[in-house]
Order: C-alpha cells, then structure tokens, then sequence
C-alpha cells in the first residue's frame, strides 16, 4: 500500500494493490554476487524488490567448463576443420599442427578456452576445439604434439542460445524469450 509522500509504479496512494509475481532461484557464485545483485536492482521494475540469499556450503561435483569424446571414427584434423567450419557456417577457421593428423579424441572448450591445452592433452585429446588463439599459445600446443581448431570466440558460443531455449522451454514452466541480437564485434574480410 504506496503511504503519502511516496510515487507508485502501480497503484494509488492509500489503496492496497496485488499484482502477479514470479519467484526466481538461482545460484550465483560468490565472486559475481554483487554483480548479479547490482543488476537484479537496477532492472527491477517497481520499488523495491524483494529477495533473500542463502549461502550455500556443499562443493557439489565440479565439471569443468569443456568436455572431451571420443568420436566413432577417426578423421584427419583437415576433415573435422572442415566440418566444423560447415556446420558454424564459417567463412574460414584457424588450424594448428598437421593437417593429416587422425583424431580419434577432441577437447571442447566454448569462447576463449585456449589455455586448456594442457588439460586437453592430459585427457587424451588429440585436438582441441576453441576460440581466441593466441600465437605464442599455438606455438606451445606445437611443442607438445597438440592440435587446435580455433572457431574463434562468438562462433564457438553463438549455437548455445538456441540449444538453451530448447531446454529451458522443455524444463521450466515460463515463457523464454530468446535474444535476437546477434552481435559479433570481430569481423573477417
């Protein structure tokens, strides 16, 4: 019930008003909590938002941010460049080590994942899949007998809003708008 003195979004001073909400529960990692909550304030609609944090103790498993396969048949490292490069509609990728290299194991990580060279290596893969080489990291993957597919950054991350909205609208009883801005700062000519 907005009091004297005060400017509702909704509603009239002095009368008691009911709207609709939705409750929202996430996780949130510690580093960006106040991130996330600087945000939640500035995008809330109406006076004040409601909310509450609860500090959540169990670890859990931790997954990583890539994964590694096994694929069902071998290719050549030119064969699966090629390849990815046709199914992310790309004009042209970057490649690494020699291009008749069989792989047999790739590594995946999205966006900038180049630093896991060695922790793909570690896992068997004989090629990691990624964005945002750099040089000097090309030459180290070289020295120890890894390959890199580099995508580049947003064409290695641009699939997932389509595969998220498929399983948030498969899990979640809401609607899901998906973003249409489709913004890639980096262009090749």
């Amino acid at each position: 019930m907005p009091q004297e003195g005060t400017n509702p979004f909704i509603g009239v001073i002095g009368a008691l008003e009911r709207v609709e909400e939705i409750k929202v529960e996430t996780v949130v990692p510690q580093k960006i909590l106040n991130n996330v909550l600087g945000e939640m304030l500035k995008s809330h609609p109406y006076e004040e938002v409601a909310y509450d944090l609860y500090k959540i103790e169990n670890k859990g498993k931790s997954f990583g941010l890539g994964r590694v396969a096994n694929l069902n048949e071998k290719i050549s490292l030119e064969e699966l460049a090629n390849l990815i490069k046709e199914k992310l509609k790309m004009k042209h990728i970057r490649v690494v080590g020699d291009l008749n290299t069989d792989i047999t194991r790739v590594a995946v990580v999205t966006g900038s994942g180049s630093s896991y060279v060695k922790d793909a290596k570690n896992k068997g893969a004989q090629v990691l899949i990624t964005g945002d080489l750099k040089y000097h990291e090309a030459q180290d993957a070289l020295d120890i007998g890894m390959t890199i597919i580099d995508c580049g950054h947003y064409e290695s991350e641009y699939i997932f809003k389509d595969i998220m909205k498929t399983f948030l609208d498969e899990k979640v009883d809401l609607e899901v708008i998906q973003s249409n801005v489709d913004l890639n700062p980096i262009k090749t000519i």
